[in-house]
């Protein structure tokens, strides 16, 4: 019940503040230059902008992919950004090697997963959702912050991390009370102070497993490993949502993995106009046959806020032809 008021007083401030950035629209769009670009790139990335609320403008089924860069404001990591050295690990490793998956567990212990909260971007995607422009949002990402900000229809590719299902009889509890589990059972190896990056072997050695309460099997999170497959399912659903959407917004993701290349190439080739906003280059971009060159504007080094605030701005009752017009854009038909 509280997070639930939490919830309707962020959609409260989050209208407010639609509300005053409506009023000084105008003078927003006129400082969008001041985003960290080169002087020399300033006009590109201006009508790059323009692009972009043009296309927004006209959509009201936007089918939207997500990747880790939506979630760093939440404080997790972005996997791929440089100077983050991070392993993932394989289905393989977590199913066979008994040393490796205690590992996992007792680094589970730390994390700070379970405690992470949506940000302004996840809020946003819901608020588009609730007004019926966002038809949908396909993620990779495995920490359920759009499912807590409020959004319904969410196709979650790699799973959810927050449910730990028994690999023998599947049955499904939560990860903070699975934790809170393996916590009581090692009480005594848990006082011993340990770094979490290099955990010594005596405490390895120590730690307990629990198995499933149930049947007494393997526990694992309901998440993707390396070597798994994302489930037929969850692809038809995706494939779905792109399929009835007549834009495809691409945020904090480069694109690495195979099938969301795939569904990228897959808008292309049904003619649905592509939005990426993300760090970096996107995967293929170099290609002659990836369609991003044309039609995916990647804004490297773009703020979470001002990205934001244009998906947002472009759906309000904003005279948007004025600022599209400055930026020598053409309007074309507005929804």
């Amino acid at each position: 019940l509280i997070y639930e008021l939490y919830l309707e007083v962020i959609n409260f401030v989050l209208l407010l503040l639609m509300t005053v950035l409506m009023t000084v629209a105008r003078s927003i769009t006129t400082s969008v230059r001041m985003a960290r670009f080169s002087s020399s790139t300033s006009s590109a990335f201006s009508h790059e902008i323009g692009l972009m609320l043009a296309l927004l403008h006209r959509s009201n089924r936007i089918a939207v992919l997500t990747g880790a860069g939506v979630s760093t404001d939440s404080g997790l990591r972005d996997y791929k950004s440089r100077g983050v050295n991070f392993k993932s690990m394989s289905y393989a490793d977590f199913a066979h090697n008994t040393e490796k998956r205690k590992r996992f567990w007792i680094q589970a212990l730390d994390s700070p997963f379970s405690a992470v909260r949506p940000n302004l971007g996840h809020f946003c995607l819901s608020a588009l959702e609730s007004k019926g422009v966002v038809s949908g949002i396909i993620t990779q990402n495995v920490d359920g912050l759009h499912k807590l900000a409020g959004s319904k229809n969410v196709v979650e590719l790699h799973g959810n991390g927050h449910d730990i299902v028994c690999q023998s009889c599947f049955s499904t509890t939560k990860r903070r009370n699975y934790l809170e589990i393996i916590r009581a059972h090692n009480a005594n190896v848990l006082l011993h102070e340990y770094d979490n990056s290099n955990i010594s072997h005596e405490i390895v050695n120590a730690f307990r497993e629990v198995g499933c309460l149930e049947c007494g099997g393997m526990m694992k999170p309901n998440v993707v490993f390396n070597g798994e497959a994302i489930l037929s399912e969850r692809k038809m659903k995706a494939q779905a949502l792109l399929h009835s959407s007549d834009l495809l917004l691409v945020l904090g993701t480069r694109l690495n993995m195979n099938f969301v290349n795939k569904l990228v190439d897959r808008a292309h080739e049904r003619g649905i106009p592509i939005v990426c906003i993300t760090l970096g280059d996107v995967h293929g971009s170099s290609r002659s046959e990836c369609p991003h060159r044309h039609l995916v504007h990647s804004l490297a080094q773009f703020q979470t806020f001002l990205f934001f605030f244009i998906i947002v701005a472009a759906h309000l009752n904003m005279a948007i032809t004025p600022v599209l017009e400055e930026l020598n854009v053409e309007v074309g038909n507005p929804r």
